[in-house]
């Protein structure tokens, strides 16, 4: 038999939404204690403290709601309310402590609790005081302490952050320390933001065997203001050992700490590639349940053996619900296409928007702060399939605003400070540092003014990266212009000290070709065959990018036999993963192509029809190298489809060991899929994700 209790909880500042969270508490005794207590809610609730006002969708239902006659009351004073249902055996005064966090699959270690009051059906309180700080979060489980009474709690907060850290890798310092940066966003009056502390060690050591301490510089002025809300961007840099990894542990100034790992100069990185982190309506958010578990998985794969770089091959964020609600409202006042007055401004607005409320995801969030990563944009970051796309006046504000976003958030800012010593001229590349293929203008200092195009290398020692911008450039008949690709060519001729080269490009050159389906769908009329059409028209496949696809091929192919290198291409945007290969007539040079895709986004309903598209083998010709021969691998994670994983999933690549077949700078990748149910039958207990590997 049970009875119910009333528990309510005072939240003084939440830096992380907690969406499809559940919540749930546990009461201690000295002999005896409660089961896990979930904290139920009667009703969908829309304005609540751990959420700002642009995160909340009445139409859902979230897990916590505050009840009864004083509820704006509640709300006012960041209160909510719950019933509980207690054993009959468990009494007030045996209650000596209170456990409480989300289910063990998600953290809140930035949730700033005041004060938790436990009442019984007596009427008999007790009161469990929070810390001061965030600094009592254990895995996402705080344990707090029965009291009598109730401490007096202070009103303000030093600094509200409502996003963040968000870790970039920034390159390799001209004397070899490993740079960093962290972005933040905060509410409020903010002026300026203490230093931040760091601390390195041994990752074989403990905190007492520090080597390295310091602190940022002190801010004093934000990178962007978007209403009340503020980004900031720390910068610093730390040595590095040369056989073994360090652990890098950093300290906010409202006392949160994490810790990422600083790969050893002679050993080469672990990697971890995702894309597509987003849903594209409000009706698939609605219906997606758990769309950010693969990101636990990965977090469980860190933790296993420590991720140093995150790869994000775009659509970090989906803006086509922003659109098509600047759209929608701009025709419900009778605003035109071609009237820009307010579009860039409210589309600054919302993307800003966009970004924190994705990034403040404690999934996401999670990953974000303890794994540095370099990112490039795909459609989706602006709008699905920008480039092939009728573009009006309005689309192009939007674009503009979309453009000055991603520069801000995943470039960690204006090209000018987004990496130290960054390089301004293509010829006579550095190794280790940042290097635009087309580097600002040097009057440039600010995002508003810079158009790209945003393509960048940059490498770790013989580890490169080269990030592809196929969208600044891309139309219905190119997906790079001319100028850049002589550009690229000559940037890779200078290229040298090269063992591995990952190639990040948005949408995978080896993939189906709907162009038989697009042509019967606009015959018979089909819905949505315009927009089948444009995404057709997107792809490589599509016959007015054939040129650039196999351009692509031949670049990569001769950079491959001229360096002596080995090539990947890590590819996303198709929300499918598969393994295809790229063979030179000539020689044994092979060009590996990996698609994971998404780790948050849903396969196509139409996969059977769409596979069905694919050829088994292709073959043509390429100057210098014959007849090239292009194809995709077998998986063997599906049993329908043995050559693509149908549902969520990711990418870890780990150096392989030199063995037979294996040579120095290759490879081991993991793909990581989804299960199929994500959790045990109560929802508690992560299933064990399937997994796939090969060698590169």
């Amino acid at each position: 038999m049970t009875k119910k209790w009333r528990l309510i909880i005072t939240t003084k500042h939440c830096v992380y939404s907690v969406k499809d969270a559940q919540l749930y508490v546990r009461l201690i005794g000295d002999s005896e204690s409660t089961t896990l207590l979930k904290l139920k809610s009667k009703y969908s609730w829309e304005n609540d403290p751990l959420f700002r006002s642009w995160e909340r969708d009445p139409v859902e239902t979230y897990f916590t709601r505050n009840v009864g006659k004083t509820r704006k009351k509640n709300e006012e004073e960041g209160k909510q309310c719950f019933e509980i249902s207690v054993p009959d055996s468990v009494t007030i005064d045996k209650v000596k402590h209170l456990e409480i966090g989300h289910d063990p699959s998600r953290f809140v270690d930035g949730w700033l609790i005041g004060t938790i009051t436990v009442q019984d059906n007596k009427g008999h309180v007790i009161y469990f005081n929070a810390a001061k700080t965030y600094g009592f979060w254990q895995r996402g489980v705080m344990t707090l302490n029965a009291e009598s009474f109730l401490k007096g709690e202070e009103k303000e907060i030093p600094h509200r952050y409502v996003m963040g850290p968000v870790l970039g890798f920034r390159g390799i310092s001209a004397v070899g320390n490993y740079q960093l940066s962290a972005l933040v966003a905060t509410e409020g009056a903010d002026t300026v933001l203490e230093p931040m502390e760091f601390q390195v060690f041994p990752t074989t050591a403990t905190t007492a065997d520090v080597i390295t301490r310091g602190f940022s510089q002190r801010l004093t002025e934000p990178l962007a203001v978007s209403g009340k809300y503020k980004l900031w961007r720390y910068d610093w840099e730390v040595p590095r050992d040369s056989e073994q990894d360090h652990a890098c542990r950093y300290t906010l100034p409202d006392g949160r700490t994490f810790s990422c790992f600083i790969p050893a100069k002679f050993i080469r990185p672990r990697l971890a590639f995702a894309s597509c982190a987003g849903l594209e309506s409000q009706e698939e958010i609605r219906e997606c349940t758990d769309s950010n578990v693969m990101w636990l998985h990965m977090r469980n794969a860190h933790e296993r053996k420590p991720i140093h770089l995150l790869l994000m091959g775009g659509n970090q964020v989906y803006a086509d619900p922003v659109v098509n609600m600047i759209i929608k409202e701009r025709r419900s006042k009778g605003l035109d296409e071609s009237n820009i007055d307010g579009v860039h401004a409210e589309a600054v607005l919302r993307y800003f928007e966009l970004y924190v409320s994705r990034w403040r995801q404690s999934e996401i969030g999670f990953m974000l702060s303890r794994i540095p990563s370099i990112m490039m944009w795909d459609g989706h970051d602006i709008y699905s399939s920008w480039g092939t796309l009728t573009i009006t006046p309005v689309l192009e504000e939007i674009h503009r605003a979309a453009r000055e976003m991603f520069i801000l958030f995943q470039l960690r800012g204006s090209r000018k400070t987004s990496a130290s010593n960054a390089i301004y001229q293509t010829i006579g590349v550095r190794p280790n540092q940042v290097t635009w293929l087309h580097p600002p203008r040097l009057e440039i200092s600010d995002a508003v003014y810079d158009a790209g195009p945003f393509t960048f290398t940059m490498s770790i020692e013989e580890t490169w990266f080269l990030f592809l911008d196929l969208r600044s450039e891309r139309s219905l008949d190119q997906v790079m212009s001319d100028y850049s690709w002589r550009e690229l060519t000559s940037l890779l001729d200078v290229i040298e000290n090269v063992s591995h080269m990952f190639v990040v490009i948005g949408k995978p050159p080896i993939y189906g070709d709907f162009s038989n389906i697009v042509s019967v769908a606009k015959k018979t009329q089909l819905k949505d065959h315009k927009n089948l059409y444009e995404n057709h028209a997107d792809h490589w496949s599509s016959l007015n990018h054939d040129f650039d696809r196999k351009r692509l091929f031949k670049l990569l192919l001769d950079f491959s036999r001229n360096k002596s290198a080995k090539v990947t291409v890590l590819s996303g945007d198709v929300n499918v993963g598969s393994w295809s290969k790229l063979t030179s007539g000539k020689d044994s040079t092979m060009i590996d192509m990996v698609t994971s895709s998404g780790i948050v986004n849903r396969a196509p309903h139409a996969i059977p029809l769409l596979f069905e598209t694919f050829p088994e083998k292709e073959t043509f010709y390429l100057p210098g190298h014959g007849e090239v021969t292009a194809w995709t691998e077998e998986i063997a994670l599906d049993q329908k489809h043995k050559k693509y994983i149908t549902s969520q999933n990711f990418l870890l690549l780990s150096p392989a060991m030199p063995s037979v077949g294996v040579k120095v700078g290759h490879y081991e990748v993991t793909f990581v899929k989804k299960p199929n149910p994500a959790y045990d039958k109560n929802h508690e207990v992560l299933k064990e994700p399937k997994m796939y590997t090969d060698y590169l």
